[in-house]
This record gives C-alpha cells, structure tokens and sequence, in this order.
C-alpha cells in the first residue's frame, strides 16, 4: 500500500480526517515539449487529461509518466506514530487494532514517532480511496475543484484562496508559472 502525506502545517491531515478536504493538487513532473504528445480526439479522453477545447473535442497531452495514484486504489494517509499514539488515548480507536503499531513503534527511538515521512503505510490507521484524476495545467482548476480542497475562500474567490495556498506550500509563485498537475479526488475510508 503506498501511503499519500497532507501538510500538517496548513492543518490539511485534519481537513481529510473531518471530510472536508476531499481532493488534492499535486505539481507533475514538468517535461520538455518533445517529451509531450499532443493530440485532438472526439469524445471522451480516454486517459483522463487534457482540456476541452470545444464541446466534444479535447487537446490531450500524454505526459510520458503517469499518475503516482491511480482510480480505484486505496492509498494509507500518513500520520506521525506519535498522532496515532494520541488518537488511542482519546479512544476514538480500538485499542487491539494497533498491535503491529504497538510492537514496532510503541517506546522505541524512531524517525517515525516524530515525523511521517518515515512511517510505514501498513500501520496507518487511516485510508483513502482515490475516485478520480485529472491533469490540467493548475490555472484550469475550477472553482468546485478548488473547494474539494478544503479551501474555506472566506471574502476572496475559492481559486484565489486555492492559490494562496499552493504557493505557500510549493513556493512563491507557483500559480502564476501554472505548472501541470494531477488532481486526485478521494473519499474517507476510515
């Protein structure tokens, strides 16, 4: 099982836990153009990227990798091993669920305790199940997809709200360069 990390800084772990974040934005890898095959097809596009020029016609472009997460697959969401610690004390989780968690983690030194990057998806207590990805250029993301995020656009517009936050993470501005991206729908499993 691959694991999939939210940023703890920007409280978006929580977003997911609470069902309010029900997508995520990933930057692609940005090819060279030659690295691109760029084609018109009618009717759907049969792998799920691209933009609809005109109704029934898509430009595609067929980036020579694909999505890290694919529909269907269900995808552990990490958390420190000392997060699922507390969420145990609160009882929000069954005690004897954990014992594999308890067994590896539980008392000893590890990077894990402390930071997710280093924690292994299998003892996740929590997962995901990606519904739908799209790639677009991050400017094309719609309002609605933007709101999926989690985003609360308070006075400003949700793309706006969604801007800010993707250059906060990924760096000063990201949206103004409008990379390609993979958007990931997903639902709470548990």
């Amino acid at each position: 099982m691959k694991k999939i990390m939210f940023n703890d800084h920007f409280a978006l772990t929580d977003s997911v836990l609470c069902k309010s974040k029900k997508r995520t934005t990933r930057i692609a890898p940005q090819p060279k153009n030659k690295e691109w095959d760029t084609f018109q097809i009618k009717g759907t596009n049969k792998y799920g990227y691209g933009m609809e020029e005109k109704p029934g016609i898509f430009t595609a472009l067929q980036p020579i990798f694909g999505p890290k997460y694919q529909v269907g697959e269900i995808v552990a969401i990490a958390q420190s091993y000392k997060q699922i610690f507390e969420e145990m004390m609160l009882e929000i989780f069954d005690y004897d669920l954990y014992e594999a968690y308890r067994d590896c983690a539980m008392g000893q030194k590890l990077a894990g305790n402390t930071n997710k990057m280093f924690v292994r998806s299998e003892l996740m207590p929590h997962q995901i199940k990606i519904t739908k990805v799209s790639f677009k250029p991050l400017l094309a993301i719609t309002d609605d997809e933007c709101l999926k995020e989690g985003i609360n656009p308070g006075f400003g517009s949700p793309k706006l709200s969604f801007y800010e936050l993707i250059n906060a993470i990924c760096g000063k501005n990201t949206y103004t360069n409008n990379p390609w991206t993979f958007g990931y729908e997903f639902k709470l499993l548990k």
